[in-house]
């Protein structure tokens, strides 16, 4: 659990909550994120502000969340990213991603405003580093020793599955203290990663729409 620093607003969408909003429709994803930022931040974000926003009626707005199946216009769904602040990549249709028997847990997601997200990212950097030093500092004990077979399944949309044993797969011997302490090192280095991509993914964006705007 990431621990603020600061009292900023968002939410962090993961675990089940992500893996429901990657069943929904692309209507009913935008609908999902104005709701969360209606709770974080209020009626700034209510479905009749926005939707005069974007040049909707309220009853177009609903429509949009509730019942429709097919993907806004590009306008409306440009300014609504834009509201939103989120990447165009967000809405993508999971269906396009080819089925698995592996449980692939999709990158956590961040849900707020831009100075806020700006907040969360240094949390996540500054608790990054204070994992490293802990594990730096990290003396195991030799009570207990497990022998585990540590893998790693690296997984590509679009692609076949990756499974490379001779590089990601070794057999080493942890204590079960070891064992924890490198699924919450994986996991925050994870969350970092998806983070900053994310932010590089939503910056390129931008300039590629700026730059299709002036032109």
């Amino acid at each position: 659990m990431l621990k603020k620093s600061a009292n900023y607003r968002g939410q962090l969408l993961y675990g089940d909550k992500l893996a429901h909003f990657h069943t929904l429709g692309v209507g009913q994803k935008l609908g999902y994120i104005r709701e969360i930022l209606e709770e974080e931040y209020g009626d700034e974000f209510s479905r009749s502000r926005v939707a005069k926003k974007c040049g909707l009626t309220h009853q177009g707005q609903y429509h949009l969340e509730e019942k429709s199946k097919k993907k806004p216009r590009e306008r409306t769904l440009n300014k609504l990213l834009e509201i939103y602040n989120i990447p165009h990549s967000l809405l993508k249709d999971n269906n396009d991603n080819p089925k698995s028997r592996f449980r692939i847990d999709p990158a956590p997601i961040y849900i707020g405003k831009p100075e806020d997200r700006a907040l969360y990212l240094k949390d996540v950097v500054e608790q990054q580093a204070s994992m490293e030093d802990s594990l730096r500092n990290y003396t195991p004990s030799a009570d207990d020793l497990l022998e585990v077979d540590f893998e790693m399944i690296a997984y590509i949309p679009d692609t076949p599955l990756i499974h490379k044993r001779g590089r990601y797969a070794r057999r080493v011997r942890l204590t079960s203290e070891d064992i924890q302490m490198l699924e919450g090192l994986i996991e925050t280095q994870i969350e970092i990663i998806a983070s900053r991509r994310e932010a590089l993914e939503k910056l390129r964006q931008e300039d590629d729409y700026w730059g299709y705007t002036r032109s």
